[in-house]
C-alpha cells in the first residue's frame, strides 16, 4: 500500500511538471530578499501551470551566454529577465533569434526594440515616458532652467533623449548643461567632481539625475561638499536612481529638496485577500518591491492556458537554424492579452511596451521618500 501511494505521488509530480509551461528566469548574481520572496510564492502558487527554471549569471559575457543556452536547451516557452537595459539588448537579440518571448521586468531604454529584438516585451515604461513626466513637473513648478547629470553609458545617453527633445521644442525652458560621467566598479568622489562643479558654475538650482542608483551616496556626498545640497536646490531623480536613495546616508538627513518618480501601483480589488494568503505562507509583507514578477508569472499562466501550441523541444545554441516553431503565436497571444494582476494591470502595445505608465511623485522627507502626488499622461 505504501509503495503504491509512493508511486502515485511520484507520477503525479512528474506528470504535472511535464504538462506545465516552462518559464525561464534570468538574473545577475543573487536576487534581493524582496524579489526572491515574490518569485518563490509565484512558483508555489502557479506550480500546476508553470515550472520556473531559475538561471543566474555573473558579469562575464561567457556566463551570460551559458545561462541563456541553459534556458534555450531547457525547453522554455518564455523568459523573464531582471537585467538592466544594457544587458537586455543582448538577451533580446539572442532569444528573438530563436523566437522565444523575453519579458523584461526593468529595462527602460526607449530604443531597445528593433528588427533584431522582436520578441521583447517590456513590463516597465520607457525612459521616454519618464522624461515626459519630469518635463511636466518642471513646467508645473514654473522652473525656467535646469541641468542634467547622467551616466555616459547607453542607459544614461538614451534615457534622457526624450527629455532633451521636449526642452528643444519649448522656448520657456532652457537646459543649462548636460554633464556625463564614466561609471566605474568602485565609485569615487572624483568620478563626479568636475561634472558637479560645471553644474554649479551654470548657477542652475534644478538638477535632474539619470544613472544607476548605486552611485547615490557618491553623488550626494560630493554635491553636499560643493554646496549643491543647500536650501534652494532641487534634485529630480529618475526611478532607477531613486530606488537607491536611502543609501545616500547622512547627506540626505533633513534635506527636503529631492523629487523622485516611481511607477504607480494599481492594486486589485482582491489585494487584501491575496496579501493575507501571502503572509500565511511567506511571513509579513513589508514591501511590494519585486511584486512585478508575481504579476508577470500570473499573466503568463493565464495566457498560456488559453492557447494550444507545441512546446519547444530540441533547440540548441549549436544549431542557430532552428527556433521555437510557435513562438510568434505565443508572443502575439501575450501582446493581445489584458491581465488584471495583483499590483498592476498588464496590457501591451503591438511593439511590446506596457500601456499603463502612471508615476507616483515622491519627496524625500526625514529619512524616506513619501508620495506627494501622481503623474498621469492622460491628465497632465
Amino acid at each position: 500500500m505504501s509503495l503504491f501511494l509512493l508511486l502515485f505521488l511520484s507520477c503525479t509530480t512528474v506528470c504535472t511538471t511535464g504538462m506545465a509551461h516552462r518559464i525561464g528566469v534570468l538574473y545577475e548574481g543573487q536576487l534581493n530578499a524582496h524579489h526572491d520572496r515574490f518569485l518563490t510564492y509565484a512558483e508555489r502558487r502557479f506550480a500546476q501551470e508553470i515550472t520556473v527554471i531559475r538561471v543566474p549569471y555573473n558579469g562575464t559575457v561567457t556566463s551570460r551566454y551559458k545561462a541563456a543556452c541553459t534556458l534555450l536547451e531547457g525547453g522554455v516557452t518564455a523568459v523573464i529577465s531582471y537585467s538592466t537595459s544594457h544587458l537586455t539588448t543582448w538577451e533580446a537579440e539572442f532569444f528573438s533569434h530563436y523566437r522565444i518571448p523575453l519579458l523584461s521586468l526593468f529595462a527602460t531604454n526607449p530604443f531597445l526594440r528593433n528588427q533584431a529584438r522582436t520578441s521583447l516585451v517590456r513590463l516597465s515604461p520607457s525612459d521616454e515616458t519618464e522624461g515626459e513626466a519630469i518635463f511636466n513637473i518642471i513646467k508645473a513648478y514654473k522652473w525656467t532652467s535646469f541641468s542634467i547629470l547622467a551616466a555616459s553609458d547607453d542607459y544614461g545617453l538614451n534615457g534622457i533623449s526624450g527629455l532633451v527633445q521636449l526642452v528643444m521644442q519649448d522656448d520657456s525652458v532652457s537646459l543649462k548643461t548636460i554633464q556625463y560621467f564614466e561609471e566605474t566598479s568602485t565609485p569615487s568622489l572624483a568620478m563626479v567632481n568636475s561634472q558637479l562643479r560645471n553644474i554649479r558654475d551654470t548657477l542652475s538650482s534644478i538638477i535632474v539625475v539619470h544613472c544607476h542608483g548605486r552611485y547615490a551616496s557618491t553623488i550626494f556626498e560630493e554635491a553636499e561638499r560643493l554646496g549643491l545640497m543647500n536650501p534652494g536646490f532641487v534634485w529630480i531623480l529618475t526611478q532607477s536612481f531613486a530606488s537607491f536613495v536611502d543609501s545616500a546616508g547622512d547627506q540626505m538627513v533633513g534635506y527636503q529638496g529631492v523629487i523622485s518618480l516611481a511607477t504607480s501601483l494599481n492594486l486589485s480589488s482582491g489585494f487584501e485577500v491575496w496579501k493575507t494568503n501571502f503572509e500565511k505562507e511567506m511571513g509579513r509583507l513589508t514591501s511590494l518591491e519585486g511584486a512585478i514578477v508575481y504579476d508577470t508569472l500570473s499573466y503568463l499562466a493565464a495566457t498560456l492556458k488559453k492557447i494550444n501550441y507545441t512546446k519547444p523541444r530540441g533547440l540548441s545554441c549549436s544549431d542557430v537554424s532552428r527556433g521555437f516553431t510557435d513562438g510568434d503565436m505565443v508572443l502575439s497571444s501575450l501582446l493581445n492579452e489584458t491581465h488584471r494582476g495583483v499590483t498592476r494591470l498588464l496590457s501591451f502595445s503591438s511593439d511590446g511596451l506596457i500601456r499603463s505608465h502612471e508615476y507616483d511623485i515622491l519627496n524625500y522627507q526625514d529619512t524616506s521618500l513619501v508620495k506627494v502626488g501622481i503623474w498621469d499622461p492622460q491628465h497632465e
